[in-house]
């Protein structure tokens, strides 16, 4: 995957781009033309396709016809070098499950749409068929063009050869300042925590919220970008439009929200209830808004997360949203923690 910031930068933002690239596996480079800087970041998909050629994409699988509609199996597209596609048909349930980086795809059988994350919908052209083959063999075949869309794969279909052919889509991010979510649908959580960790990293020195304990809810909260609060209203972090009486300072939202069914936990009680989130213009704007809310909330006269810009330690801050009541379930800042310590985000808290 590769990541193009083609802007003219300032050198604090410029420097952020750069820092995007450290770690294993991930370049940048910086070039001059006509007065304007252009940083390139490379990431690797998956460790195994650093080796692989473009004659291996330009293999393919074997294509099917449904009607007008080009299928292909979801035996093949697993096996498919380098794409990191993970595939598996549910006979009782009637339902293929595919996966690639944070999307999780269901297909039913007989329905023609494609839910993903469990609550982002796309319509297909066609339902799944399962097949079996003269040697017994299953076959359980999808749209093509539309799935592989949907899994962040460029499609193509050699009629002559009989094939279909993926190549993975590039996140191309042209603007910080004005960062939108549809290219975390491409990054695997890796590569959301390299992209997501110096932009938190520079509000903690800002406003002393760990940047651990933001790309932890950022994960958690949103799918690593790709859930449907996050797609559609830039929200990473679940944050509802009304947040302990909406009268505390230097909130950036501007109003707007995103109604959506969600869940909530009361005692032991597990609820889906209809609620309104914030919805931003950016994500830079959600992550401002993000701190300003545990940094001035009140409850009553008093701060709701007193102490929290006090301290360094990401499981004392946890506490403190704990204790301060920001998610109803009560395994929250347990998920978080794990989050932490996975992904070593303790790394962008200095």
């Amino acid at each position: 995957m590769r990541l193009y910031f083609r802007k003219s930068l300032t050198a604090a933002v410029l420097a952020l781009a750069i820092a995007l690239g450290t770690g294993a596996g991930v370049q940048a480079q910086e070039s001059m033309k006509a007065g304007q800087k252009t940083v390139t970041v490379e990431t690797a998909d998956l460790q195994a396709q650093s080796s692989l050629t473009a004659n291996t994409y330009s293999q393919g699988i074997p294509a099917y016809k449904s009607g007008n509609t080009v299928m292909v199996s979801a035996q093949d597209i697993a096996g498919y070098p380098g794409l990191g596609v993970a595939a598996k048909y549910k006979k009782k349930k009637k339902r293929l499950e595919i996966d690639r980086n944070n999307i999780h795809g269901t297909i039913t059988a007989g329905k023609k749409k494609m839910i993903v994350n469990s609550e982002i919908k796309y319509k297909l052209p066609a339902a799944i068929r399962v097949t079996k083959q003269a040697d017994g063999k299953q076959l359980v075949l999808f749209p093509a063009k539309k799935v592989g869309n949907v899994l962040g794969l460029n499609y193509r279909y050699d009629a002559a050869a009989g094939k279909v052919i993926y190549t993975p889509k590039k996140a191309k991010v042209t603007s910080l300042k004005n960062l939108q979510t549809k290219p975390f649908m491409l990054m695997s959580t890796e590569e959301f925590v390299k992209f997501l960790g110096p932009i938190a990293r520079e509000d903690c020195r800002k406003t002393g919220m760990l940047a651990s304990v933001t790309i932890a809810q950022a994960i958690h909260e949103s799918y690593s970008g790709c859930s449907l609060l996050a797609q559609k209203g830039n929200n990473l972090f679940g944050m509802k439009a009304y947040l302990s009486g909406n009268n505390w300072s230097g909130s950036t939202w501007k109003g707007k929200v995103y109604v959506k069914r969600t869940k909530e936990q009361y005692g032991r009680r597990v609820v889906t209830i209809t609620a309104r989130f914030r919805k931003y213009d950016n994500v830079m704007q959600n992550i401002a808004d993000h701190s300003a809310y545990f940094l001035h909330a009140k409850n009553g006269a008093r701060k709701r997360y007193a102490g929290l810009t006090k301290t360094k330690s990401y499981k004392k801050q946890l506490k403190i949203l704990k204790k301060g009541g920001y998610c109803t379930f009560s395994s929250y800042t347990k998920n978080l923690e794990k989050l932490i310590k996975k992904y070593n985000l303790t790394q962008y808290d200095h």
